[in-house]
């Protein structure tokens, strides 16, 4: 059945899978990196998320975008075009991030651009990330890093505790602190981990006797492609991010030295520097200031699609 698309449409339903070509890579291009500070698992990642769509007006944003069609299970809403590109290597995956999201985005009139690292408008450097998030006028706001998913399995190479979480992050980490920017993502497509830098989530471990300020990258759990046992969808992970930036919160300091904050792998994890807390930093400000934190009961996926707006 044909209906037009609105862009809660959009964000409220699953890509279509992954169209893998019959020949591959099987090479794994994985860095001999980790991330080797303090690490903060993002516990409430999916609630900010789903607070940041109840905040979107929907109902002002009427227009449809391109016709498309309601999958049998009701699940997913996919665009009329059947899926034809056929991937075998992650930059060919590259291609399939944000162009159905991108359409949402010029929609709700949010003005960021998802493209490659040559549509940044300084690309100077020779630390290229895989995809970017660019304002209007071309410049950096966010960051991804792709793997093939024949090849990374994130939620089997992060269940090895913060050793996995450590490896898998340490080359987005790095390009994170390169270009300054807070927020940032590791995606195969079927899965992706959000990541920003910020401040530890307490004061006590924000400074260290004779090591000055200390960072922390945060990480969410695994998001999957399909909506599979999660509060959020994958595109209203994105539309978070792009409320973030279109309101001016992107780009983050970090005044650590780089071999600091990235290096080869160790093999050693301090307990202090791998931090799961309760709440993290936006979650205790609600409550400061007296505002309830939304309900986080899990949904399934068309609860979590009624539950937007």
């Amino acid at each position: 059945m044909a209906v037009p698309l609105s862009a809660k449409d959009i964000i409220s339903s699953s890509p279509s899978d992954l169209l893998v070509g019959p020949s591959r890579t099987t090479s794994d291009n994985t860095h001999n990196l980790e991330f080797q500070r303090t690490l903060v698992h993002w516990k409430k990642f999916e609630e900010e998320v789903r607070a940041s769509s109840n905040d979107v007006r929907w109902a002002s944003y009427p227009s449809a975008l391109p016709y498309g069609s309601v999958a049998a299970n009701q699940h997913q809403v996919i665009p009329s075009e059947p899926e034809v590109w056929r991937c075998g290597d992650a930059n060919s995956v590259s291609h399939r991030i944000g162009l159905i999201t991108g359409q949402a985005f010029r929609t709700l009139q949010i003005p960021i651009w998802f493209g490659d690292y040559k549509a940044y408008r300084l690309t100077s450097s020779a630390k290229t990330p895989d995809i970017v998030m660019t304002d209007e006028e071309g410049n950096l706001a966010a960051l991804g890093e792709i793997k093939s998913p024949w090849i990374l399995i994130l939620r089997d190479a992060t269940g090895e505790g913060q050793e996995g979480y450590r490896h898998c992050l340490g080359l987005l980490g790095k390009y994170m602190h390169i270009h300054q920017v807070k927020y940032a993502f590791l995606t195969t497509y079927n899965e992706t981990i959000f990541c920003k830098q910020d401040l530890p989530p307490t004061k006590s471990q924000r400074k260290r006797p004779g090591r000055g300020q200390e960072l922390a990258l945060w990480y969410s759990d695994v998001i999957q492609h399909n909506g599979a046992s999660q509060l959020v969808f994958l595109r209203e992970c994105f539309l978070f991010l792009g409320i973030q930036v279109r309101d001016g919160d992107y780009k983050f300091e970090n005044i650590m030295r780089l071999r600091n904050w990235v290096n080869a792998r160790t093999g050693s994890y301090p307990d202090h520097e791998n931090l799961s807390p309760d709440d993290t930093s936006a979650y205790a400000e609600r409550r400061q200031q007296g505002r309830e934190p939304r309900a986080t009961d899990r949904f399934t996926i068309s609860q979590a699609r009624n539950a937007l707006g």
